[in-house]
Formats: structure tokens, C-alpha cells, sequence
């Protein structure tokens, strides 16, 4: 699973709901459809560490809204719901138990508009997490 999976993993089981059939997550593309959308795309991060198991991947989070007069306010709610989810996550989390912590780096972004006039926003996320290693020379 990558970072960004486990991210989507954490989201489809969150309460309140936060991913529904009208608020799909993606993972690595934007797709055309729908309007409104999550998607979770890896984005690198800092070196892991060279002796244990601990890695710190980022997350770029993007939501898009609907171009109706309140897509841009309700894109921006949902990408706030996706941040209060997530930031400062006390425990490993059932549905991705490698994520030991997840900060944000920097706040909601707004991006402007596509060129389907949806408005657009970014949430990066900087990850700490410990994977299950295997045929690895890290403890």
C-alpha cells in the first residue's frame, strides 16, 4: 500500500463520513469526473532512516469542488474535514496501522480553478511511518 492509499484507507472509515458516492477519493490522477473529488497523490518526502524502519513520506491531498455557486465554500469544508481527520492523529489508525504520525506542512492552499472552472485545493501532509520490512538490511 502507498502512502497515499493508506491516507484513503484512513478516509473511507473516518466518523462523521468524510468520502461518499458524491465525494469519491482517487488515488494518483486527477480523473475529469466527477466534480467533486478527493485525491491522495504520493509526493515524495524526507530520506527515510538508514538503520531502523521508519520513513517519513508526504501526501499531497487535492480536493476539488462543483462549479456551482457553492462549490468553492463547500470544496473548501471538505478539504478542512480531510485536515481536522487527519492532523495530529493520536494512534495508529485500525485501517493503516503503519501511520504513526501525520502533520500538515502548511495550511489549505487554494489553487484556483481548473479549466472546468472547479475550484481546486491542496493539503500536503508530512507523514512519519514505521512499515513492515522484509528482504531489508533496516531493522
Amino acid at each position: 500500500m502507498t502512502p497515499a492509499m493508506g491516507i484513503k484507507a484512513i478516509l473511507e472509515v473516518a466518523t462523521p463520513t468524510i468520502l461518499s458516492t458524491t465525494w469519491p477519493a482517487k488515488v494518483g490522477r486527477v480523473p475529469k469526473a466527477p466534480d467533486q473529488v478527493v485525491v491522495l497523490m504520493d509526493s515524495g518526502g524526507r530520506p527515510p532512516e538508514v538503520g531502523v524502519g521508519i520513513d517519513y513520506p508526504n501526501v499531497q491531498v487535492i480536493v476539488r469542488g462543483s462549479k456551482d455557486s457553492g462549490g468553492y465554500l463547500e470544496s473548501y469544508n471538505k478539504a478542512l474535514d480531510i485536515k481536522n481527520e487527519l492532523l495530529a492523529i493520536p494512534s495508529a489508525p485500525t485501517a493503516w496501522p503503519e501511520l504513526t504520525s501525520c502533520v500538515c506542512r502548511g495550511d489549505i492552499t487554494a489553487m484556483g480553478y481548473d479549466e472546468n472552472d472547479r475550484p481546486l485545493w491542496s493539503l500536503n501532509l508530512a507523514l512519519i511511518t514505521t512499515p513492515t520490512l522484509t528482504n531489508s538490511h533496516r531493522e
